[in-house]
């Protein structure tokens, strides 16, 4: 949690990036960009078809459930934790990769680029 309260630290003051808040998740045709979006990012970065798609149905669940603001938020599968958040880019959102976390290496950042970004066309997002 500690991390999570960092990364949002360094991503305000570094005025690289303002982290925004997913207005339209419970759109159908948003919720299927965000989770074909988390579902690339996580086989791109080794994670089995079966588990990406279960954990990006899990994280679009509970976010869908949720209001997390404009926040990050850790999906982890059985052996490696992400870090997500959410960018306004025009009238859209986008899905940032900001962490990554194995039992092995971490890897992180907090300036660009990010360790995977992925656009949500369908998708409209809130800057605070």
């Amino acid at each position: 949690m500690l991390r999570l309260i960092l990364l949002n630290s360094l991503l305000l003051l570094s005025g690289c990036a303002t982290m925004a808040e997913i207005s339209t998740l419970n759109n159908e045709a948003c919720a299927n960009s965000f989770r074909e979006a988390m579902v690339s990012i996580l086989i791109g970065w080794g994670e089995e078809p079966d588990t990406a798609h279960s954990l990006a149905q899990s994280e679009y669940t509970q976010l869908s459930s949720t209001n997390i603001g404009a926040h990050p938020f850790r999906v982890s599968s059985p052996s490696t934790s992400y870090v997500f958040f959410f960018m306004k880019n025009g009238d859209h959102c986008e899905l940032k990769l900001a962490e990554r976390q194995s039992a092995f290496w971490r890897s992180s950042t907090n300036t660009w680029p990010w360790l995977a970004t992925r656009s949500l066309e369908e998708c409209s997002c809130r800057e605070y």
